[in-house]
């Protein structure tokens, strides 16, 4: 009689196709939990015309009026016309939120587009 030597191919399938499943399902409830997450606090953040947010290894506060000022300098350069004021800056991260690039993290802190961020400061000039 031949000796196994192991588990049979279609069982080492299904188990893989069943493990597959259980990851995409704990994934699948992870992500609807950051946007749920993100849903629930945008209000508040945008009342207080603030988001903190971590730039490299620094958390820094920024605020819309900031946010506003760097794509202005982005859009004037083209041509574009600027936002007049902060209320614009809020539909544009509103939208941005429902895309999925304006997430709320776990930790409380944002997760902006870079564009809006400050820059990172330079250890080039420093001693």
């Amino acid at each position: 009689m031949p000796k196994k030597t192991g588990k049979s191919r279609s069982s080492k399938q299904t188990k893989q196709r069943r493990q597959a499943k259980a990851l995409a399902v704990r994934q699948d409830r992870t992500v609807h939990a950051v946007l749920k997450a993100t849903q629930a606090a945008l209000p508040t953040a945008l009342e207080a015309g603030q988001f903190r947010v971590l730039t490299g290894v620094h958390e820094v506060v920024v605020t819309l009026e900031e946010i506003r000022q760097r794509v202005n300098t982005d859009l004037v350069p083209d041509g574009d016309m600027p936002l007049d004021d902060v209320e614009q800056v809020a539909d544009m991260i509103r939208e941005e939120a429902e895309m999925g690039l304006v997430v709320l993290h776990p930790d409380g802190l944002w997760r902006l587009p870079g564009e809006y961020l400050p820059a990172e400061p330079s250890l080039s000039g420093s001693r």
